[in-house]
């Protein structure tokens, strides 16, 4: 949307409107050059290479000097950590040096991350940082069931979802214009703009030992969990999105699930209950 709007500014001539003198088309160009430039460095700044042999690995990358280190070299390997990625925190993996240098890999810039946790798992397991989860202590029901849901209809997103499709309901019918068929291609964009707002409110179940996430707005959302194949949960909140829950299996492999109608007695109630359950909290 933003290099779209960019090349549309630079076939705007203002010479004949104004006296000013008119912004060289070069320079929307440049910045966005500019910022694709600088989106790449952060990616590759933060997703170096990784290569895990049975007693040692290889760290390396374009922004990160090579390294190889032994096994007695590895003061700890946290598989479940909190770390920050992009000004984000989110689940990384920390391995901690001897020499007090601390190596992390956020779990969202790896497609693999399950295979390089289950790698680091296989090949040190003395170094892996142990963790104790709390065991419930009272007998769940087969048929009990506890909802995480908030109001959908009231939250930031909702208010969004409505705003725009009304906006764009008024609009079409009171505007006076002619509308032409190029412009049939704006209806995309306005409409997908809901659909995102919508992903970004999921809603939690508990019943019995499967954990059901589903959507308010998207009926066919419908993940199910078993709660013994959960190792650990964690909250992130990203660069404009809702806050989210970061499920995590025994696989290692991890999903988030944006959850805007959520306010922070859900998220505390979420927390306190998943403990209960014997789920770690990673935080």
């Amino acid at each position: 949307m933003l290099i779209a709007v960019v090349i549309f500014s630079t076939t705007i001539d203002l010479s004949e409107n104004t006296k000013k003198a008119p912004l060289p088309n070069f320079i929307p160009l440049l910045f966005v050059f500019l910022l694709l430039i600088y989106m790449l460095y952060r990616v590759f700044k933060t997703s170096p290479q990784i290569e895990i042999w049975d007693d040692k690995l290889k760290i390396y990358g374009i922004f990160h000097k090579k390294k190889e280190l032994t096994i007695n070299e590895i003061l700890e390997i946290d598989l479940l950590a909190i770390g920050m990625f992009n000004g984000n925190a989110t689940i990384v993996t920390k391995i901690k040096f001897v020499t007090g240098e601390v190596f992390q890999l956020a779990s969202p810039n790896y497609k693999n991350i399950s295979e390089i946790k289950l790698k680091l798992l296989h090949n040190f397991p003395e170094k892996i940082k142990k963790r104790l989860s709390s065991k419930s202590m009272t007998p769940i029901e087969q048929n009990e069931e506890l909802k995480f849901s908030g109001n959908p209809y009231t939250s930031f997103n909702g208010f969004l979802i409505y705003g725009i499709l009304i906006g764009f309901t008024l609009m079409i019918f009171t505007s006076k214009k002619d509308y032409e068929p190029i412009h049939l291609f704006l209806i995309f964009p306005i409409l997908v703009l809901p659909l995102g707002l919508a992903y970004q409110l999921h809603y939690l179940i508990f019943s019995g030992e499967i954990l059901i996430v589903k959507n308010h707005f998207l009926p066919w959302i419908n993940k199910q969990y078993n709660i013994k194949d959960i190792i650990g949960i964690n909250f992130e909140h990203h660069f404009r999105t809702s806050q989210s829950l970061r499920i995590t299996t025994k696989d290692y492999k991890s999903r988030n699930f944006p959850a805007g109608s959520l306010r922070d007695k859900h998220w505390e109630g979420l927390k306190e209950y998943a403990k209960s359950r014997g789920i770690f909290f990673i935080g």
